[in-house]
Parts: C-alpha cells; sequence; structure tokens
C-alpha cells in the first residue's frame, strides 16, 4: 500500500520533469491515478464501518498527506499538458508551482464568495 502511494507520488513529478506530459497515453493514466485516489479518501470514510482500523494514526495522517501531494503534482500534470494559462510555462516547475498555489488558496476564495453572497442577501 505504501509503495503505491509513494509510486503514485512520483509518477507525476517524473511526466513533468521529463516532459512527458503531452503523451496522451501518460496523461490518461495520470488522470486515472488520481480519479482511483479521489474516490479511495470517501470510500476510507464512509465506509470507515466495514474496513479494519488502521496500524497507525501517525501513518494514515502521512498517507491523506501523501495522497494531498499527488492531486497537486496530478494537477499540475494537467495545467502543464495544454496551454489553459495566460503564459506558456518555461520551466517544468512552474506547473507545479501553479498547482500549489492554486490548492492553498481555494480555501479562501470559497470563503470570499460566500462573503460577498452574505451581503447581496
Amino acid at each position: 500500500m505504501d509503495l503505491i502511494v509513494i509510486s503514485k507520488l512520483a509518477f507525476p513529478i517524473f511526466l513533468l520533469y521529463f516532459q512527458l506530459q503531452h503523451n496522451h497515453w501518460l496523461l490518461a493514466l495520470q488522470i486515472w491515478l488520481t480519479a482511483e485516489t479521489l474516490l479511495h479518501a470517501p470510500t476510507l470514510i464512509f465506509a470507515s464501518d466495514t474496513l479494519s482500523k488502521p496500524k497507525s494514526y501517525q501513518r494514515s495522517m502521512l498517507l491523506v498527506f501523501l495522497n494531498y501531494l499527488e492531486i497537486l503534482f496530478a494537477f499540475a500534470v494537467i495545467y502543464g499538458s495544454g496551454d489553459y494559462l495566460n503564459h506558456p510555462l518555461v520551466h517544468w516547475y512552474d506547473a507545479i508551482y501553479f498547482s500549489f498555489t492554486t490548492g492553498s488558496s481555494m480555501g479562501l476564495e470559497i470563503l470570499c464568495q460566500l462573503h460577498l453572497l452574505e451581503n447581496y442577501w
């Protein structure tokens, strides 16, 4: 299990570093792995009564953090695969920077929108 999480974390970094995000098969594989990760987290939450208890709380939290990083790197691959931003990406790590910035500020954006809606109503 841990080796799978580490390999799924390393795969998007590998794609970005070697500029392989434009390969359609590898991009499709990355999207498949990301969808599997996104579907695995709700399974842990909603099926927790049927699953066995985790071996360690710290290990579980570390794996959740690695899954979060995997999602951020996966979106960096998606950002790097096309011309989705205002200007082209110069370095392979520009997509990672944009993904981390977007991922870390998403909660603030939602709170600001809710605050605007409260003022509107």
